[in-house]
C-alpha cells in the first residue's frame, strides 16, 4: 500500500508540473537547491513540491530516499528507440511486443549488450579450482 500511494503522490505531482512527464528531476526541498545544483528559483517547480526520479523506502529505517537517475539509452519502456519505433509502428508494435518475449529487448540492444556481459564474464576466472586457501591459515 505504501509503494503505491507514493507512486501516485509522484504522478499527481507530475501532472500539475509545468512540464509533466518530462519535469526534470528537483531534490531541492529545503535547501532551495535543484539536482544539478542550481538555485530552486531557476527550475520549472511543481506546485506540490520536489519530483524525484525515484523514491526508496527503508521500513528498518522509516526513510525514504529520494534520488535522481539518468535516462538509460536501452530502456525498453522510455528510450528514444522505442518511442521512435512506437511512432512509427503504432499497434504492430505493441503487438511485437506483445507476441515476443525478447522484442523489446532485441529493439533496444539489451541482448546484445548481455550477451557481451556473459562473454567477458566467461574470460574472467575468479577462483581456479586447484587453488587452496585453506593451506595458508
Amino acid at each position: 500500500m505504501m509503494a503505491s500511494a507514493m507512486a501516485v503522490e509522484l504522478m499527481v505531482n507530475l501532472l500539475h508540473h509545468p512540464h509533466e512527464g518530462r519535469a526534470a528531476a528537483d531534490l531541492g526541498g529545503a535547501t532551495g537547491r535543484g539536482s544539478d545544483g542550481a538555485a530552486a528559483a531557476m527550475l520549472p517547480q511543481s506546485p506540490l513540491g520536489t519530483v524525484p526520479h525515484q523514491i526508496r523506502t527503508s521500513l528498518p529505517g522509516f526513510h525514504n530516499d529520494c534520488m535522481v537517475g539518468c535516462a538509460f539509452d536501452r530502456c525498453t519502456a522510455c528510450s528514444a528507440t522505442v518511442l521512435a519505433a512506437y511512432r512509427e509502428r503504432g499497434a504492430d508494435f505493441l503487438l511485437d511486443a506483445f507476441n515476443r518475449h525478447t522484442y523489446l529487448e532485441d529493439l533496444t540492444g539489451l541482448t546484445e549488450m548481455h550477451n557481451e556481459t556473459e562473454k567477458a564474464l566467461e574470460d574472467v576466472a575468479l577462483f581456479d579450482e586447484d587453488d587452496d586457501f585453506g593451506d595458508d591459515m
